[in-house]
């Protein structure tokens, strides 16, 4: 190998250890990502299926839904308040006749992506069949799951319908502030190797 294929080796050298630092960081920063999204969609929907006991359990000890329905109300909504908790969730309470409960608790996030005739049909498809379960539904030029539980088990009142927004959960991370200072980093790593191979280059030159 010539002398000028070995300076060029030497001065792209620092430009493909940039390449591989970036793309090496961006992988443990998506399986981070993965890993959050993961955690907090099996975190609600633990959530949601130990909410539904706890109704049968009420339910068995002989509250009834018509004698007793200011308790389940109240239940159900403090249960959907905590499962609503953050921006990146999307979650309605639906009754046995598939309409969305706002007297009992107003999501905060938007209730179109349950109204959407679509992703009804879709819901009442699923429900029909299982008392819980997943369904995956396009959202936004993507795909989401959604997961549904019946409230109580047996003789539903209520159904929960539980979506989260992966992308939203991710921009609620703000991960860009740890992407960025590897960059600048990395790239003045570069620049600074460069430039102290490139003198060393015209040095020998020189000489």
């Amino acid at each position: 190998m010539n002398k000028k294929a070995w300076k060029l080796i030497f001065v792209l050298t620092p430009l493909l250890m940039l390449v591989m630092t970036l793309y090496y960081s961006n992988t443990i920063i998506r399986y981070f990502e993965d890993s959050v999204y993961t955690n907090i969609k099996e975190e609600k929907m633990k959530a949601m299926n130990i909410f539904a006991h706890n109704i049968d359990e009420l339910v068995n000890a002989g509250f009834s839904w018509e004698l007793d329905g200011k308790l389940y109300d109240q239940q159900i909504r403090l249960y959907i308040e905590m499962l609503d908790s953050d921006d990146a969730t999307h979650v309605a309470l639906i009754t046995k006749d598939f309409e969305i409960a706002t007297d009992i608790y107003m999501c905060k996030t938007p209730l179109t992506l349950f109204e959407d005739v679509e992703i009804r049909q879709i819901i009442m498809d699923a429900i029909q069949k299982d008392k819980m379960g997943r369904i995956d539904i396009p959202f936004n030029g993507s795909r989401m799951d959604l997961f549904y539980q019946a409230i109580p088990m047996n003789d539903v009142e209520y159904w929960v319908v539980l979506g989260l927004d992966k992308a939203r959960v991710i921009d609620n991370l703000d991960l860009n502030r740890i992407k960025f200072p590897i960059f600048i980093i990395g790239l003045l790593f570069v620049i600074s190797t460069m430039d102290s191979i490139w003198q060393r280059i015209v040095k020998i030159r020189t000489q």
